[in-house]
C-alpha cells in the first residue's frame, strides 16, 4: 500500500513546480500583519484550490492591544514609498528593495546631520538627538539607544554575524531588521554602501 502511494505521489511531484511556486509568492512584501501578507495568503489559498484542496484564511485582529495566547498583534503596517537621498543621491529605495527599510518604520520627511557611530556604549549617543545616526552594527545592538535619546531617524549597515558569517564574508547583503513595539524609521544599507 505505501509503495502504490508513493508512486501516485511521485508521479506528480515536481521541484520545478516547486521551485515556480516559491517565486511566485517572493511578488508578495510578506512582513507580518500587513496588506501584502495577506494577498499571499489569499493567493496560497487559490493555489492550494487548484489543487483540489480545501483551505481557509483565519483573521485575527492586528490592534496592538489585542492579546493571543503571549502575543499581541500590532497594528497593520505598510509603506508605499521610502528612499534614503544622501547628498543628492538615493542609497535606499524601498521600491527597489523592500529590506532597505527597517520594517514597520514610521513615515519621516528629515533633513539632518548623519553621525557614525560605531560602538554600542551608551555615552556615545547622548548627543545625536535631531540626527541621524549611521551605524555598522545590528539594529538591535544600538536602537533603543538612538530611540532614547532622540536621534531623527537610524541608518544601520550592520548584519547579525555568526560564528561562519561576517560582514566582509557578504559585504552586498542587506540585512532584515524590523521595529517591534518601538516608534522609529530608518534604513539598512548593506556593509560595503556603510563603509
Amino acid at each position: 500500500m505505501f509503495q502504490k502511494i508513493l508512486d501516485i505521489v511521485s508521479k506528480e511531484i515536481s521541484g520545478e513546480n516547486a521551485k515556480n511556486a516559491a517565486t511566485s509568492i517572493t511578488q508578495f512584501h510578506r512582513i507580518q500583519v500587513s496588506p501584502h501578507f495577506r494577498e499571499a495568503a489569499l493567493w496560497c489559498r487559490e493555489q492550494l484550490n487548484a489543487y483540489g484542496l480545501q483551505s481557509s484564511i483565519i483573521q485575527y485582529t492586528a490592534d496592538d492591544k489585542t492579546m493571543y495566547w503571549s502575543y499581541c498583534f500590532p497594528e497593520e503596517w505598510k509603506c508605499e514609498d521610502a528612499y534614503l537621498e544622501i547628498d543628492g543621491e538615493v542609497w535606499a529605495q524601498f521600491r527597489d528593495k523592500k529590506i532597505s527599510l527597517i520594517q514597520r518604520s514610521y513615515p519621516v520627511d528629515v533633513e539632518a546631520e548623519i553621525v557614525n557611530i560605531e560602538t554600542d556604549e551608551e555615552e556615545a549617543f547622548k548627543d545625536v538627538k535631531g540626527k541621524i545616526v549611521h551605524s555598522p552594527l545590528p539594529l538591535e545592538k544600538i536602537q533603543d539607544f538612538v530611540l532614547h535619546y532622540g536621534a531623527a531617524g537610524i541608518i544601520t549597515s550592520g548584519i547579525r554575524e555568526i560564528e561562519l558569517r561576517t560582514r566582509l564574508d557578504i559585504p552586498d547583503a542587506v540585512h532584515y531588521f524590523s521595529f517591534w513595539g518601538e516608534k522609529g524609521s530608518g534604513f539598512i544599507l548593506s556593509p560595503k554602501q556603510g563603509e
